[in-house]
């Protein structure tokens, strides 16, 4: 009967040592195989990737250049190590100098830094915030940020130039050669050939030579009438 009795407690303590390791379960070093059921990746910031099977960096962290450690992923702006990869923080930041010979996870060319985000930079347009008044926002040169008169905010044209659908060209200047659309304020582009810039009624086109601009300026018919004015001031004179 003891003996019954020893046989069955023995088999209990491999019961209960078994259930142990189980629960504890097998451990696995970086970069190895974690399908078993139990296995653990024993490594800081490891976890068993489900689409490899094998013990692997978390998502907030990354292996470091020596590939001794997985540490966790650096912030925006902060000094990092060139020779390391996929160690910003940010997915759409890249370690670079940062014009001071100093490397750091800034955004790549394709974004702007927005509150310390990396945020797409907008095409000509393209949908914008406009309460954002960071000037890289917009992506194409002389663009900005404004309402596009039906409602939405777009990068669009500065006043100063006009779009030819990849890009933002000067305004034509008084006389110069034109299509519709592309004059300066207070210009029109006369279609009649030849086609060029001429300044709307009650605008000269200042300054006399070289005009770059349509101004609210009196514009007289000819020299001639500025002598005509004084002379019948005079004879009105008079006639009193």
């Amino acid at each position: 009967m003891n003996h019954f009795v020893c046989r069955v407690f023995g088999i209990l303590i491999v019961l209960v040592i078994y259930t142990a390791l189980s629960v504890e379960g097998a451990d696995v070093a970086y970069d190895a195989s974690c399908a078993a059921a139990d296995a653990v990746c024993n490594e800081a910031n490891n976890v068993c990737d489900s689409g490899t099977n094998k013990c692997a960096c978390s998502t907030d962290s990354f292996r470091n250049n020596g590939g001794t450690a997985c540490v966790t992923k650096i912030a925006y702006d902060a000094v990092c190590d060139a020779a390391d990869s996929g160690q910003c923080a940010d997915t759409n930041a890249e370690c670079k100098d940062d014009g001071s010979g100093t490397n750091k996870c800034l955004c790549q060319a394709t974004h702007y830094d927005s509150s310390n985000v990396c945020t797409l930079i907008v095409g000509l347009d393209g949908d914008c915030d406009i309460s954002n008044t960071d000037a890289e926002q917009c992506s194409v040169a002389n663009t900005e940020c404004k309402s596009d008169g039906a409602g939405n905010n777009k990068c669009l044209c500065e006043a100063t130039h006009y779009s030819d659908s990849s890009a933002c060209q000067l305004r034509k200047k008084p006389e110069e050669t034109c299509s519709t659309g592309h004059c300066v304020e207070h210009a029109t582009c006369d279609t009649v050939s030849p086609t060029k810039c001429e300044c709307d009624a009650g605008y000269t086109a200042t300054p006399t030579t070289s005009p770059t601009m349509c101004s609210g300026v009196v514009k007289f018919a000819s020299l001639s009438y500025m002598y005509v004015v004084p002379i019948l001031v005079s004879m009105m004179s008079l006639l009193r």
